[in-house]
């Protein structure tokens, strides 16, 4: 029976000893694999149906796999989808123009089963994880802090979730630009990382999760340490990203929503902690409503500041 944990596979193969072994091995190992028998088919069903990997034979009468893999790249819909390659001979030239059109790895069969299954799941756990990228900062995104912060849960230990956001960012990119906007981001990626790399712990995770909205994990020891350091650090290098003259007057003037000029200070951080020291997390919904709220409470100050969750209980409400 197929694990619905595992990945949907498209086994695209013609060869009787090609096909056999990808649906023996995957089958048997609790993988949903639908085959298909021919170029044309398996492109018709991708215009129906996503898949994890797709499994295709380099080569035979109805099977192209370089044609394949090439038509493949060139969807914008399924494009980014995993291909494995796989022969019935083990040929270097084969191995090369299928990584040239885009293959993502390349088997022999009759080479170890357990190393090919092996490359499958790593194939798999390298899709989930970069589609889970921050095009920007290069940082997981919001679907892997959820999976992050269910693991730490499960652990039973003790941990602290700071989520941070820049207030007044869309006033910035109003001012000056999405491009300036985007050098803010990774500045404020960067300081994120080195402040938890000097004051934080091996384990500690940081994540970007939407605009300028940004978690990270570390230790309940150290959480004020790394908060207070990220807000000093962040207050001596964002005047540099703004022009002489409104770094002389201090602040910059937009248009609000009803075309009025108003001044706008500049960029402040608010953040907000909670940890697990006083009451128990028991689900990455809780903890991120518990941030929220307390990063949105921050808002009401007129600097750069972080609220740490000082109540015993939950629920509070």
């Amino acid at each position: 029976m197929a694990d619905a944990n595992k990945p949907k596979i498209l086994a695209v193969a013609e060869t009787p000893r090609v096909r056999d072994f990808i649906l023996d091995v995957l089958v048997r190992n609790g993988y949903s694999v639908k085959p298909s028998f021919s170029n044309n088919e398996a492109l018709k069903i991708l215009a129906s149906e996503n898949f994890d990997l797709i499994v295709v034979e380099s080569g035979s009468a109805e099977v192209d796999g370089l044609s394949f893999c090439r038509s493949m790249r060139v969807n914008s819909v399924s494009g980014y989808t995993a291909i494995n390659f796989i022969s019935n001979q083990n040929d270097t030239a084969k191995t090369i123009a299928a990584m040239q059109a885009g293959a993502d790895d390349f088997w022999v069969v009759g080479g170890p089963e357990d190393e090919f299954l092996c490359r499958v799941q790593a194939m798999f756990i390298r899709a989930q994880r970069c589609a889970d990228i921050h095009p920007l900062t290069r940082l997981f995104g919001a679907s892997t802090a959820v999976k992050e912060l269910v693991c730490r849960i499960q652990s039973g230990k003790i941990f602290a979730v700071a989520y941070a956001d820049l207030y007044n960012f869309r006033r910035y990119n109003d001012r000056y630009g999405f491009k300036r906007g985007d050098d803010v981001l990774q500045c404020a990626a960067g300081l994120f990382r080195e402040c938890l790399l000097e004051l934080g712990g091996a384990g500690d995770f940081l994540a970007h999760c939407s605009g300028d909205d940004f978690l990270w994990i570390t230790s309940a020891e150290a959480i004020d340490d790394v908060c207070k350091t990220v807000i000093e650090k962040f207050s001596k290098r964002i005047p540099d990203f703004y022009d002489e003259r409104d770094r002389a007057q201090g602040y910059i003037t937009v248009k609000n929503r009803k075309g009025e000029v108003v001044k706008c200070p500049f960029l402040w951080i608010h953040i907000g902690v909670a940890t697990n020291q006083y009451y128990k997390f028991t689900s990455p919904a809780q903890i991120m409503r518990v941030v929220i709220e307390l990063k949105d409470y921050a808002h009401q100050f007129d600097k750069s500041i972080f609220i740490r969750d000082r109540r015993r209980s939950y629920p509070f409400y």
